[in-house]
């Protein structure tokens, strides 16, 4: 795993598309944004992923966002309860591809 994270690191610092991580946990079914900075050399779109780091467990939360928007509301899906989840800028093409970029870890628990 120690691998793996830095390869995400390493790739993601080649793009400058950074998203911000979540300043509070999440609760699942609230309205939440997610806020990111690109420049004119990112990707035109990416697929924005909930990822938990520990188990493993994958959610596409949009499979098709504009870069340009800087921004994305959506409601928290239902989800694992932890506290280990991040956020991915991923290729919608191809989502085996190591991120563009990653958040920090963040907890999403349940009402």
């Amino acid at each position: 795993m120690p691998y793996y994270s830095l390869l995400c690191l390493i790739l993601t610092l080649a793009n400058a598309l950074t998203l911000d991580t979540p300043s509070t946990a999440w609760e699942v079914g609230d309205n939440t944004t997610v806020n990111w900075s690109s420049t004119s050399e990112d990707p035109s779109t990416f697929a924005l992923q909930l990822y938990e780091i520990y188990y493993n467990q994958l959610y596409t939360v949009s499979d098709d966002v504009a870069t340009s928007l800087g921004s994305l509301t959506f409601p928290v899906p239902v989800v694992s309860q932890g506290s280990a989840w991040t956020l991915r800028a991923v290729n919608a093409s191809d989502t085996t591809q190591a991120p563009y970029a990653q958040s920090g870890v963040f907890g999403i628990w349940a009402i």
